[in-house]
């Protein structure tokens, strides 16, 4: 079948082919409602999708794939992107082909990032805690934006500007999905936003200010979107870092469960070698 490669345009009608990893794939499945930069897809066995920078590739195909699509799909990646300059997320057995493939052409990659998609079904309360969960109002939002850019500071991923926080954070807060949670001084100790499509709702962004941390305030943010989330008649999801540590049991002890396993690839850092298999010590949340 011929490859089509669409351009700055959106294609929902490309969402069913991700129907078998429709949690996994969660994400791909709403940036093809909106703009992306390119598209490229076969139409039954493989899709790609490029929203804009600084995010990454994303590259769903079918779980029989064999080394010939592979080869196929590397040959697309190759001649469509500069392989080095960017990320992609996809299920780990292309990630090895990838990188094995890319480094046979002198390209230096490995698998960046471990990332593990959940699900909570029924949340858990967490123990109780001073203050409260708040929705933004946009007097906020410049507070919203600081909290994006130290988020995004800290895990080094799909860095921005600040005025790009800054309209992202204005977006969420339009929608009514982003909120705070104020500590007992009222100080905003918390954020974290979410994004609704179709019966999965997406949490992201979520942060606790350094000195504000260990207090149990993103348990009980997060339990608080779970419950908006649920009574909008969608399930809570997460993608999670499976490296991460210090947030594993936050998750866990809330109720969200595991449903699948992706990987970033990405340029080699310095003379780091990591390992290509996935431990879960722990998860840290991305935003996309």
């Amino acid at each position: 079948m011929d490859i089509k490669h669409l351009r700055c345009c959106a294609a929902p009608q490309y969402k069913e082919l991700l129907t078998s990893d429709r949690i996994a794939f969660s994400v791909q499945q709403r940036i093809l409602g909106s703009v992306c930069r390119d598209i490229i897809t076969d139409e039954s066995s493989f899709l790609i999708c490029y929203s804009s920078a600084p995010y990454p590739i994303w590259i769903w195909l079918r779980d029989d794939a064999d080394e010939e699509l592979c080869e196929r799909i590397y040959t697309v990646l190759s001649e469509s992107f500069d392989i080095e300059q960017h990320k992609f997320n996809t299920k780990y057995f292309f990630a090895e082909y990838l990188i094995r493939r890319a480094r046979a052409d002198g390209a230096e990659l490995n698998i960046d990032t471990n990332m593990l998609v959940y699900t909570c079904d029924k949340t858990v309360a967490p123990r109780d805690v001073s203050g409260e969960a708040r929705i933004a109002t946009r007097s906020e939002l410049d507070c919203a934006a600081e909290l994006f850019g130290m988020l995004h500071d800290e895990i080094d991923i799909d860095k921005k500007t600040k005025e790009e926080y800054r309209c992202d954070a204005e977006a969420y807060i339009k929608d009514g999905t982003l909120l705070f949670w104020l500590d007992a001084s009222g100080e905003r100790a918390a954020v974290a936003t979410y994004r609704i499509d179709g019966d999965l709702g997406s949490i992201s962004h979520v942060y606790t200010r350094s000195d504000k941390r260990r207090c149990g305030y993103a348990s009980a943010l997060i339990y608080r979107i779970c419950g908006l989330i649920a009574d909008r008649g969608a399930i809570p999801t997460l993608y999670t870092d499976g490296d991460y540590e210090a947030s594993n049991k936050c998750y866990t002890a809330l109720g969200f469960v595991l449903r699948g396993r992706l990987c970033t690839v990405a340029k080699q850092k310095g003379d780091q070698r990591e390992n290509y298999r996935l431990q879960i010590p722990g998860i840290r949340l991305f935003t996309r």
